[in-house]
């Protein structure tokens, strides 16, 4: 089975569309958990256990990971053996650069590690992803159309034409099919994302921004966005809280997992 087989699954599994990011800020750990890998883990045990009979994917940012050195490396391949198998799992990297390097970035996420989708910087041209998209079973999702609020400088700058976002789009999805590619696209601009779901209608999107970064998540519903992937991070592992906190992330996680009910 593929990735692009195995989200489809994972649909039909649990009958929503959620994402949960373990984008693990540890300045924000709650009490009891130390500021280090290993608080960083028993956290983040506890978050997959709160939420993963409720979502249909993980996204791991990298870069909450990365700032502990080779440990937090360690916390990466120790958790993913915790989550449960069925889970689509996207390594959240941005990678790019020229073939002979990207190479091992693909090898490092797709074949050191299991998961099933990365994130990739479609900036320094196609030949810079290809090493990601000669891996046929694997689903990339290439940055479009970002949630933050830079994203106006280049990708939906009106001083080029077309608009790059929409290059982006056309220029991949000429050379790629639904199976082997994504597009992230945030729900900051909902009438962009709008844009982007009529110049790939078949492509999953990968849209971030719900939650703390105030994408408008019920105008992309009526917009008929899907297939689609919603991620939230933020907003269900840091929930606001003055009770029981893993109890506070479950209701987090289960009220968004009703609103993308599919």
């Amino acid at each position: 089975m593929n990735s692009f087989e195995k989200l489809n699954k994972s649909y039909a599994n649990y009958k929503n569309t959620l994402c949960i990011g373990l984008d693990p800020d540890y300045h924000k750990l709650p009490a009891g958990f130390p500021q280090t890998p290993s608080g960083l883990y028993d956290f983040l045990i506890e978050i997959i256990n709160a939420t993963q009979d409720l979502a249909v994917s993980y996204k791991i940012n990298f870069a909450f990971y990365e700032v502990f050195g080779s440990k937090g490396i360690e916390v990466i391949e120790k958790i993913i053996p915790k989550i449960s198998q069925d889970k689509f799992l996207i390594a959240d990297v941005k990678r790019s650069d020229i073939g002979n390097s990207s190479k091992f970035y693909a090898a490092a996420v797709y074949d050191n590690l299991p998961f099933d989708a990365a994130t990739l910087n479609p900036l320094m041209g196609m030949d810079s992803l290809e090493e990601f998209f000669n891996y046929s079973n694997k689903l990339n999702f290439v940055l479009a159309l970002t949630s933050n609020p830079g994203a106006k400088d280049f990708l939906y700058n009106m001083n080029f034409y077309p608009t790059l976002f929409r290059e982006i789009i056309r220029k991949f999805t000429e050379n790629y099919s639904e199976e082997n590619l994504g597009f992230v696209v945030g729900a900051t601009k909902p009438e962009y994302a709008i844009n982007a779901r009529l110049l790939a209608p078949k492509y999953t999107f990968l849209i971030p921004g719900i939650g703390a970064q105030g994408g408008d998540l019920e105008q992309l519903r009526k917009a008929n966005i899907m297939p689609a992937l919603f991620n939230v991070s933020r907003d269900i592992i840091f929930p606001d809280n003055s009770g029981d906190y893993f109890e506070a992330v479950r209701n987090k996680a289960l009220e968004y997992s009703q609103l993308l009910a599919i």
